[in-house]
C-alpha cells in the first residue's frame, strides 16, 4: 500500500544525509523530482495530506529549508494577495478518517488552484511537479498547508502528537491513506 511511497521517501531521505552537508537538499531534491511526479501521475496509494506532510518534514530533515535561508509559510493574506484566499471549511472531528479524508480532498482542491494563483501572481514555475519542487515558493505554500493539516490532526487525536497520529493512521485505518 502506501508502505512503498513511503519507503522510497525514507531511503531519499537517507542517501541525502549520506551526502556531503551542502549538497543534502540537492541530493533530497533530485531524488524527490521523480517521486513527486509519479505520485502526481500514477494511481494514489498514499493521500496528499499524508504524503506532503511526509515530504515536508523529510525535507526540513535534510535541511533543505536552508536552501532559501529558511521557509516560512505564505500567510493567508499573501494567499488572499495572489487570488487564492484559503477558504477550506471542513474540519476534523475526533477519531474520525472519514472527516480527515473530506478535509484532505478540499484542501488537495483548494491547493491545486493555489499552485495556479501563485505562478500566475509571482511568475514562478508551480504547476510542474518535477521542476517546482525547486522553488521556494512551493515550500511556503506546502507550509502553509502542512500547519493547517497539524491542526486538523490535533482535532482529530487531542493530545496525541502529529507523527503518532500520522503513524496510527497508516497502521489502523488502510481504506482511508489512499485518501487522506
Amino acid at each position: 500500500m502506501h508502505g512503498s511511497s513511503k519507503r522510497q521517501l525514507q531511503l531519499l531521505e537517507e542517501q541525502a544525509m549520506l551526502g556531503p552537508r551542502k549538497r543534502r537538499d540537492n541530493i533530497f531534491l533530485n531524488g524527490l523530482a521523480e517521486i513527486h511526479f509519479d505520485w502526481h501521475t500514477t494511481r494514489r496509494t498514499h493521500g496528499f495530506m499524508l504524503f506532503h506532510a511526509d515530504v515536508v518534514g523529510r525535507f526540513k530533515a535534510v535541511g533543505g529549508p536552508g536552501r532559501f535561508g529558511g521557509v516560512t509559510p505564505f500567510t493567508r493574506g499573501e494567499l488572499a494577495s495572489f487570488d487564492a484566499p484559503y477558504e477550506v471549511t471542513t474540519t476534523a472531528s475526533q477519531a474520525d478518517p472519514a472527516s480527515l479524508r473530506r478535509f484532505s480532498r478540499e484542501v488537495e482542491t483548494w491547493h491545486n488552484s493555489a499552485h495556479m494563483a501563485v505562478e500566475m501572481a509571482l511568475g514562478v514555475d508551480m504547476m510542474n511537479p518535477k521542476t517546482n519542487i525547486y522553488v521556494e515558493e512551493f515550500w511556503k505554500l506546502h507550509y502553509f498547508i502542512q500547519a493547517r493539516f497539524a491542526a486538523e490532526l490535533r482535532r482529530f487525536r487531542p493530545g496525541v502528537k502529529q507523527p503518532t497520529v500520522i503513524a496510527r493512521i497508516e497502521d489502523r485505518h488502510h481504506p482511508f491513506v489512499p485518501r487522506i
